[in-house]
């Protein structure tokens, strides 16, 4: 199937991209998956309702509970200070 003939979604659009030689984020590849699992989508944009792929978690149709993001990272003071140290010895922060 050429790709103009799949119907437009986010991961025919991903698809496209690496299609191209363009790099994808993780996610983009995820969705990038599920859209070549699904069959293109060519059925519409559902759950495949596989629970037991690893990427179910991500699969952007996925019907129910989403994956949630867990919120900022909290910092110690210690591991900003360390962080600071190695971006200095690297010349990416001054100071």
């Amino acid at each position: 199937m050429d790709l103009k003939d799949i119907p437009h979604s986010a991961g025919k659009t991903f698809l496209e991209k690496y299609a191209g030689g363009g790099s994808l984020s993780a996610r983009q590849s995820i969705i990038a998956k599920c859209c070549d699992c699904m069959g293109y989508h060519v059925d519409g944009r559902i759950d495949c309702k596989l629970n037991r792929c690893p990427l179910y978690p991500f699969m952007p149709y996925r019907e129910g509970e989403k994956m949630k993001r867990k919120g900022p990272r909290v910092l110690s003071e210690d591991h900003k200070k360390k962080l600071v140290e190695g971006r200095r010895k690297k010349g990416q922060v001054r100071g």
